[in-house]
């Protein structure tokens, strides 16, 4: 199985993909058997395969930066793509393990050593281990890029439309299709129960304006042993605007998972504290988050890419966290 796939990614090298196509041009590909859509890009000495609506969004998100996107936000959208990719490599950047695979084939490495690997969100890379589904797909992938350098096929996206190459009769046929309609990947939880509660008691209270920023903890790999993780750690603080007081705070190993512990945090302040004149949040993820709980409690919701104490904040925190400490500090110093 990986003979036949590293033996494909050889050839698609040889025969000039990078050279034909530049970074970033994209196509789509139909899987056999299941019918599933992945979307195909060219990066950087790579072929990154998106899965489905949700891989594609990420793709897109990924994009969507410009000069006032901070490092950490794309960090996080580095690390937010979903899908497959084939890597190809200088032999000396390989592993013993990826090349002692290789020699079990029996072919001898290249100058370059294509490598294959599974991205999940807010994970770091995974070496892929094949399935025949997964090989289905990287075959189909390989080939459909070989057929497309073969034919000199353009592969730019075209307004709204993607080329889409079809496995047909031991060849490719090639179609039009749309992209995607936009993919929620966030969160958007309702609030059970209690919403009505809270509100008629948080109501007469009085509170200020908050701003809740949430953003990937870097260099999870190097972290990863210590706190036993694979994923990248979701850092949260809550901050009362005026004088910059920390109302709560922490973060969250998995997301997917875990987001509720965040929303319990706002909710424990809302009803020590009462609501807010408006909350102001820093990301697609955050917004997504507090929508519904803001729709419900009659809260402003604002989205900003910059908030200067929170980011202030994260500084100190991240410093701090660097140290051996998981914690924020209370106040700006």
């Amino acid at each position: 199985m990986y003979s036949d796939l590293y033996k494909k990614a050889q050839e698609l090298y040889g025969q000039g993909i990078f050279g034909l196509y530049d970074m970033g041009s994209v196509m789509a590909v139909r899987i056999p058997h299941d019918g599933d859509i992945h979307y195909c890009v060219i990066e950087d000495s790579s072929i990154f395969i998106y899965e489905g609506a949700r891989g594609f969004e990420s793709w897109v998100d990924l994009l969507d930066q410009d000069d006032e996107t901070g490092d950490l936000a794309a960090l996080e959208k580095e690390y937010m793509r979903y899908g497959y990719s084939i890597d190809f490599i200088p032999n000396d950047e390989a592993t013993a393990k990826q090349m002692e695979e290789a020699a079990d084939t029996g072919i001898l490495p290249a100058d370059i050593f294509p490598t294959f690997n599974k991205h999940l969100e807010l994970c770091m890379p995974l070496q892929l281990s094949f399935t025949e589904k997964t090989a289905r797909l990287i075959a189909t992938v390989l080939d459909a890029f070989a057929y497309a350098v073969q034919n000199k096929l353009c592969i730019d996206c075209d307004e709204d439309q993607l080329k889409c190459l079809t496995p047909s009769g031991g060849s490719f046929s090639v179609s039009s299709i749309q992209i995607p309609e936009e993919f929620n990947r966030f969160p958007s939880p309702r609030l059970q129960g209690k919403s009505q509660n809270l509100f008629l008691h948080a109501k007469k209270l009085k509170s200020t304006d908050w701003d809740l920023h949430m953003f990937i903890i870097p260099d999870a790999n190097i972290y990863a042993e210590k706190l036993g993780i694979r994923k990248f750690p979701i850092a949260y603080v809550l901050i009362e605007e005026g004088d910059a007081t920390v109302l709560c705070s922490g973060f969250v190993i998995d997301f997917s998972n875990d987001y509720h512990k965040i929303l319990d945090d706002v909710l424990h302040q809302i009803e020590q504290r009462g609501l807010p004149s408006s909350l102001n949040v820093t990301s697609d993820r955050a917004y997504c988050l507090f929508s519904e709980l803001c729709d419900q409690l009659d809260i402003e919701l604002s989205q900003y890419s910059t908030l200067d104490d929170a980011f202030e904040l994260e500084d100190q925190f991240l410093d701090d966290f660097n140290k051996g400490s998981y914690r924020f500090p209370d106040q700006l110093s």
